[in-house]
């Protein structure tokens, strides 16, 4: 019963955070209340030749809908395509729960580039791989403010926000101006308007396992 408490209290926290905005103050990406019914797959997201399903699943804890992730030496992403202009809603919000960090993950290097949690905004195509991209996420082992250039992909910014282990297993709530990141990583160049989201834990690099759970992504004026 307490358990239950408290995650219905950290619910109801959130839809207060989010009913205290203007209608059109914000645009929610996704709160996970919909999804297959078969897979619970979530809708309205894809993955490469449907990876994603069985990897990726909408579960019901403590009376609210997530997304759960577990990756066992894995790297598959999904991703949702969703536009809009940063200068109008440059603010990104979400919760993560990281429940395993991948063993000694390091975004800097191609041998131990996997993260725990990542979400990223995609500029140009709507593609992780062939697009100017900016990646949060919850490191390993880089400090928080960490700025790296993907190993794999020049155009991949990564900016760490979360580091080891001493957040594992709570609901973290993150809030980004993703306008003022772009312009400090991509050296004051203005943002094309993004075209989708993507979320990826991966395990792949360093074959081991990370797991984690989203939510409550949305993207705000203020």
């Amino acid at each position: 019963m307490k358990r239950w408490c408290v995650g219905a209290a950290l619910a109801l926290i959130i839809l207060g955070i989010v009913s205290a905005y203007e209608e059109n103050d914000i645009l929610i990406i996704d709160q996970f209340s919909s999804f297959d019914p078969k897979t619970h797959f979530p809708k309205h997201w894809r993955s490469k030749k449907n990876k994603g399903v069985g990897k990726y699943i909408v579960e019901e804890k403590d009376g609210n809908y997530v997304l759960h992730v577990k990756s066992r030496s894995e790297n598959v992403a999904i991703l949702k395509e969703f536009e809009f202009d940063l200068k109008e809603y440059p603010f990104l919000n979400w919760r993560w729960k990281v429940i395993e960090l991948p063993k000694n993950g390091d975004e800097r290097y191609k041998r131990s580039v996997d993260s725990g949690a990542s979400i990223y905004i995609i500029f140009k195509n709507p593609s992780i791989f062939s697009s100017k991209t900016l990646r949060y996420c919850w490191s390993t082992t880089l400090p928080v403010g960490a700025i790296v250039t993907s190993p794999y992909y020049s155009g991949s910014k990564i900016i760490v926000v979360e580091s080891g282990d001493k957040k594992v297993g709570r609901w973290v709530m993150e809030k980004r101006n993703v306008y003022l990141d772009f312009k400090k990583v991509f050296k004051d160049k203005e943002p094309e308007k993004v075209r989708a989201i993507a979320i990826l834990s991966d395990s792949d690099n360093t074959r081991s396992l990370a797991e984690a759970y989203y939510d409550d992504i949305f993207v705000s004026k203020r």
